[in-house]
């Protein structure tokens, strides 16, 4: 791409060579209108309003908060975003979502159980026969077991547990 002629080697030209300022003035539209199809380019898809602060963008509201932005700004978001692709990658990677499902599907069981212990509870209230009772009271025992921990653990230290 060759030199343009500054301002004052056009005004020179209008009076010396005709022909090189008109070769000039047809490069100098050409090039304007390269950079107009350039940015006409870079800006199709945008959304013709800015941006909202503050709100999930839609995309063409993004390409606009993009080209928008300063050359440190787009840095930034770049960083932003390859930080979170990577964070996403991981995720995938190591099922963070089927844990997720798992997690939740071990909370439903465990508050099921801690009904069923609590049932337990209520019913050993009753009068009922005592051998049932223990075995009711047993059973019981075990799902708090299973849920928190044996009891000698779940009791708060006493003189008596401290001297073993």
């Amino acid at each position: 791409m060759a030199d343009l002629p500054s301002c004052e080697e056009l005004d020179e030209l209008v009076d010396t060579d005709p022909i090189r300022l008109r070769d000039a003035a047809f490069e100098m539209r050409h090039r304007a209108e390269q950079a107009e199809a350039e940015v006409a380019r870079l800006r199709a898809g945008e959304s013709e309003d800015p941006p909202t602060e503050g709100v999930r963008l839609t995309p063409a509201e993004w390409i606009r908060m993009w080209n928008d932005a300063t050359p440190e700004r787009r840095l930034h978001l770049a960083a932003l975003i390859d930080q979170a692709s990577a964070t996403q990658s991981l995720c995938v990677l190591a099922d963070h979502e089927g844990a997720l499902r798992q997690l939740r599907d071990v909370e439903e069981t465990l508050a099921r159980v801690r009904r069923l212990e609590e049932s337990y509870t209520q019913a050993l209230a009753r009068d009922m026969d005592p051998v049932v009772k223990v075995g009711v009271s047993t059973f019981r025992d075990h799902l708090r077991d299973a849920l928190d921990g044996p009891a000698l653990l779940r009791q708060p230290a006493t003189e008596e547990t401290d001297r073993g």
